[in-house]
């Protein structure tokens, strides 16, 4: 990866965090310690896997793996906005 593709995806992370919401740590992940990140998005995933993986990609670069530091628990409200605050508060 290059530095401009690198530069690319840490400012997609960047915005992906600034929409990405963290909901309380579940039961499961306090009985083991790991913290849990919530990532909250309006839309659907289907045609997010870009910037779910720039998104991961921002966690591994801050030295964030999933299932090793953090567990990682998506939302979508595939685009009905009045799921975003059910879901939020799963």
């Amino acid at each position: 990866m290059n530095a401009g593709t690198r530069n690319r995806a840490k400012k997609i992370a960047a915005q992906l965090l600034g929409g990405a919401a963290a909901w309380p740590l579940a039961v499961s992940a306090q009985q083991q310690g790991m913290p849990v990140i919530g990532f909250l998005h309006s839309g659907s995933p289907e045609p997010r896997t870009n910037l779910v993986a720039a998104f991961r990609l921002g966690l591994n670069e801050a030295d964030f793996f999933k299932g090793r530091d953090v567990l990682i628990e998506y939302r979508w409200a595939r685009d009905q906005p009045h799921r975003r605050h059910k879901l939020l508060f799963e």
